[in-house]
């Protein structure tokens, strides 16, 4: 008997991680191969430099830590042409994220909120406003996290030291791939800690632990950081990843706008995910205490971010208590409907409340899922305004005009212009926004990188014409600015560009006298590299 209810549990199982692996396709299919974003031209294109001897942050300018280069370089090793492995990655690392958070809830309130918040996490991962199509650092660094707070959910009260060791290296491994993972971990082993104190009565014993998780932590920050250390620039990652990114923070401000814009979007869309929320805290179950911290330090790491996308840290939190919530709705509903009560009413109510909550998440949402991958880049990202889609061809262009030793400029922060080309850049600066926000250091970036193109003139530049691409800012020094001009006008030749007629775009032979405004990317060709015949 006990072998056929082992079977029936493995059936069931089975069936669900198959309607969540259905969902899963339903909402991540269009986006695999749809053409990166600048975030993903950055990391795609140091991850290319690194692979071809040269060094990240010293002849690329990136502001995240060192963990997304090495993750995209991975994805590169299996066709480092494409844009698919890298998505395909963070599709991967998505799918295992949930996993975890399923084996979570299901540790601690059992089977049933497994299954919910497995399957609502799917879309909560995926919801457009949070950016939730490109490979980025966020989606990467969940996994990690999570499985540092499955390893403390599972071993709470194992005396054995390596879940402290193992639990310290993947908690290092999320924040090398975005400090906003910190406050959930901090708060995680401050509570891990003070628990098994309270069963050990051995301050000495607890100390012992955190140093083994401290331990772990440095064995991966030290094997993750050493080959820059070997290479000599370490002092660049120290200077782009935490000096620049205070002052970048500093520049937008502490304003809670994104925090405020989401509120306002969830409470009207999602309102179900608030309700879920206020039942938790109704119901208060058994270690309530521990989610609900997980999921306010993690609202306090990312509530001042000035991106939505920041917002994916709270998403696997999220799902654990709306799924407490669901499990405990389907197994009140059992008592007061069921006059005898059975598992089957209950299981049937538990589907209905978690499709009902997927289905009001994903409502609103639902064009995005049915568009062809190029029109979802064109749909999300507004068209012409941010030039993504017509990236990948103007990157074939600028491959088609130069040799493979050439080095070229993207006057822009489209970097993955770069990578389609495979084209070294003449400048560390591959994104022209540091050379504009409001930092003591843009104006040492300016000539820093005028420096840079006087040195090693590039053989063509290709020149963004759309204000999101931050070529120059309103209020910024006009140095670099006016430098790019003289040298565009006295030695480069315009050869093409993308033009865009209403949603729609096609490549275009130009000339200097004849420049479409609705032109996006231009093309230049240096002179005197002109006249030699190479376009």
């Amino acid at each position: 008997m006990k072998k056929f209810h082992r079977q029936k549990r493995k059936a069931e199982a089975g069936k669900y991680w198959v309607l969540v692996l259905a969902l899963f396709m339903l909402v991540r299919w269009n986006s695999i191969t749809a053409p990166f974003e600048r975030d993903e031209g950055e990391y795609a294109y140091s991850a290319w430099l690194l692979r071809n001897g040269a060094r990240p942050y010293v002849d690329s300018f990136l502001q995240k830590p060192p963990m997304i280069v090495y993750t995209y370089a991975l994805a590169q090793a299996i066709d480092e042409n494409s844009v698919w492995p890298p998505r395909m990655l963070a599709s991967l690392f998505s799918l295992a994220t949930i996993v975890l958070v399923s084996l979570i809830t299901r540790r601690d309130f059992g089977e049933k909120a497994g299954v919910a918040a497995a399957i609502i996490l799917v879309p909560m991962l995926m919801i457009p406003p949070l950016s939730p199509f490109a490979a980025n650092t966020e989606h990467f660094m969940l996994l990690p996290l999570m499985g540092t707070i499955a390893i403390a959910v599972i071993h709470r009260r194992d005396k054995h030291l390596w879940p402290w060791f193992l639990a310290g290296s993947l908690g290092m491994f999320s924040v090398l791939y975005k400090p906003i993972a910190l406050p959930p971990l901090l708060f995680m082993f401050i509570v891990w800690a003070i628990e098994n104190y309270i069963l050990s009565r051995s301050i000495i014993n607890t100390l012992h632990q955190l140093m083994v998780a401290i331990l772990g932590a440095e064995a991966v920050a030290a094997i993750t950081l050493g080959y820059f250390f070997l290479t000599n620039s370490i002092g660049e990652l120290w200077k782009t990843v935490v000096v620049f990114n205070r002052y970048y923070v500093e520049s937008y401000g502490f304003t809670f706008f994104a925090l405020l814009r989401l509120f306002r979007l969830f409470l009207a869309q999602w309102w179900m995910l608030f309700f879920l929320t206020f039942c938790f805290f109704c119901f208060l179950p058994r270690r309530w205490w521990y989610y609900a911290g997980l999921f306010f330090t993690s609202l306090l790491s990312v509530a001042p971010a000035p991106f939505e996308h920041y917002f994916l840290l709270l998403m696997p939190f999220w799902a654990i208590l709306a799924a407490v919530s669901i499990a405990r709705l389907a197994k009140l509903s059992n008592e007061l409907f069921d006059p005898h009560p059975s598992n089957s009413v209950q299981t049937v109510s538990l589907y209905l409340l978690t499709f009902l909550t997927v289905g009001l998440i994903l409502w609103p949402s639902r064009g995005f899922f049915l568009l062809s991958p190029s029109q979802l880049t064109s749909t999300f990202y507004w068209g012409p305004e941010h030039p993504f889609v017509e990236s990948q061809i103007v990157g074939e262009h600028l491959k088609a005009a130069t040799k493979s030793t050439d080095k070229v400029f993207v006057a822009g922060s489209e970097a993955q212009i770069l990578f389609y080309a495979q084209r070294r850049s003449a400048s560390r600066f591959v994104i022209t926004f540091p050379l504009n926000i409001d930092t003591p250091l843009r104006e040492e970036y300016q000539r820093q990188a005028i420096d840079e193109l006087t040195t090693f003139p590039p053989a063509a530049i290709v020149l963004s014409r759309r204000a999101t691409s931050n070529l120059w800012n309103s209020g910024s020094p006009r140095i670099f600015v006016d430098y790019l001009n003289k040298v565009l006008q006295d030695e480069y030749t315009l050869v093409g560009g993308t033009v865009w007629e209403g949603l729609s775009w096609h490549w275009q032979e130009l000339t200097d006298t004849e420049i479409p405004r609705s032109s996006s990317l231009l093309l230049f060709v240096r002179n005197k590299f002109h006249r030699e015949g190479n376009v």
